[in-house]
């Protein structure tokens, strides 16, 4: 484990990773979508596996709640392994949206924070 945290080893990670999406981009893409759609499969049926281990066990006094992140977890990987192509269709719309209600809750957050401080609106443009 103790490699794993290492500076080194990351950083070796992050070049070959990026000389492949720069060598390959399309196919690369997709390749990586998979592999992380793998490890959130693998995610979601470790916390199932072990979550029906615990259920069934008779030494266990009060049963577990049933795992829905693992379930969902698992659903998310399947859908990554099997459609990765999809998923990196819609990522920009997904980002899209994303950036825009976070780009509405800071302007939001500053315009409350007028209530508390007062300061003039042109200042909002200089803050960013």
């Amino acid at each position: 484990m103790k490699i794993v945290n290492s500076y080194i080893f990351r950083a070796v990670c992050a070049l070959l990773i990026g000389l492949l999406l720069v060598s390959n981009p399309e196919r690369m893409t997709g390749l990586l979508v998979q592999v992380i759609g793998g490890l959130f499969l693998i995610s979601g049926l470790v916390s199932l596996i072990n979550y029906f281990i615990i259920r069934y066990s008779d030494k266990v006094p009060v049963k577990p709640v049933f795992p829905l992140v693992g379930l969902g977890s698992l659903l998310f990987g399947v859908f990554l392994v099997f459609f990765p192509g999809l998923f990196i269709t819609y990522l920009m719309y997904i980002f899209g949206f994303l950036m825009v209600v976070a780009g509405v809750n800071q302007l939001w957050n500053m315009f409350r924070l007028r209530r508390l401080i007062p300061f003039r609106w042109y200042v909002l443009f200089f803050i960013f």
